[in-house]
């Protein structure tokens, strides 16, 4: 049996939690940006598995965060409500973090997990 498209957002978004996981519990202080890109790359997959289940919520090409969150929020009321959670996460995890310039710690790595913990549990509801 073929795996809808939803689920394998959910698959991928799950691939980037256990990597952040083990990432922060193993070397939170030699990888934080990696962490932080990873949390917010399971934050994006999951809103993107939500969108792709649901066919009252159009699916956009999107990275950032806080537009997926409020494409959603017309119908999901919840990710109102998390908007300065998915605005903070994007922060820590955009394509930037990648590049000189933008400095993550291990405090930043916890707190976006955390984040990423909170947006999972809201889409899983949902999923």
């Amino acid at each position: 049996m073929e795996a809808e498209l939803h689920e394998e957002w959910v698959d991928k978004a799950e691939q980037d939690v256990r990597a952040a996981f083990r990432l922060l519990k193993e070397c939170p202080v030699e990888v934080p940006d990696v962490i932080c890109w990873l949390c917010q790359q399971c934050a994006e997959k999951y809103l993107k598995a939500l969108m792709t289940k649901d066919p009252d919520v159009g699916f956009i090409r999107e990275h950032d965060l806080v537009k997926l969150g409020q494409e959603l929020s017309g119908k999901y009321a919840e990710f109102s409500r998390l908007e300065d959670h998915l605005y903070r996460l994007y922060e820590f995890g955009k394509p930037d973090v990648r590049y000189p310039g933008l400095v993550t710690d291990s405090a930043d790595a916890k707190q976006a997990f955390q984040i990423a913990m909170r947006i999972r549990r809201a889409t899983r509801r949902d999923l």
